[in-house]
């Protein structure tokens, strides 16, 4: 039986590493998504 907690903390790595990839590919990138361009810094 699955713990709802751990199937959240599972998504939220998920999301993360998914966060990671996409600045990772993208990191400068003019026609990135507006979410990519807001966790870039200035």
């Amino acid at each position: 039986m699955r713990s709802p907690s751990l199937l959240l903390g599972t998504i939220l790595v998920g999301l993360f590493l998914a966060l990671a990839l996409a600045s990772f590919l993208y990191p400068v990138d003019p026609n990135a998504p507006d979410f990519l361009r807001r966790l870039s810094p200035p």
